[in-house]
C-alpha cells in the first residue's frame, strides 16, 4: 500500500476494512484518519469495527462526530448496544431513529428477548 504510486478512496478503503475486518481497529482508525477523502464505506468499516469489537465508547463518539448516517449506520450501533445487553439504550436509540427497517425492528425486538424482556419484545 505505501509504496503504491496513487491511492484513491477504494484503495484506502481496502486497506482500512482489512484492519477492521482483522480485529486491528487502532491500525484501522490510524488509516481512516490519514485518509484524504473518506465516502460511507469508510465511515461504516470504522464504525462496524468499534462495535464489532466491543468499542462503544469511540462507536458512540464517532456516530456524533457527523450527521447524516445511512440506516445500516444507525442498525449497526443499535445492533452494537443490544450485543451489550445494554437495551435501554438500545431502546433509546430506536426511538431516536427517523426511520426503521425490518432490520431494526428485529433488533430491537431480539434485544429484548435475549434479556427476558418477553411482553417489552411483543
Amino acid at each position: 500500500f505505501e509504496i503504491m504510486p496513487e491511492r484513491d478512496v477504494c484503495s484506502w478503503n481496502t486497506i482500512l476494512s482489512g484492519y477492521a475486518q482483522s480485529g486491528c481497529v487502532d491500525e484501522a482508525r490510524k488509516v481512516f484518519d490519514r485518509m484524504p477523502e473518506k465516502n460511507e464505506i469508510s465511515w461504516n468499516a470504522l464504525l462496524s469495527a468499534y462495535v464489532q469489537n466491543s468499542r462503544m465508547e469511540e462507536a458512540c463518539r464517532l456516530f456524533e462526530s457527523r450527521e447524516n448516517w445511512a440506516l445500516v449506520s444507525w442498525n449497526c450501533l443499535l445492533g452494537g448496544f443490544v450485543k451489550k445487553k445494554n437495551v435501554v439504550k438500545a431502546r433509546g436509540f430506536f426511538d431516536s431513529m427517523n426511520v426503521r427497517d425490518v432490520v431494526s425492528w428485529n433488533t430491537i425486538i431480539t434485544g429484548y428477548a435475549q434479556n427476558g424482556e418477553i411482553n417489552e419484545a411483543r
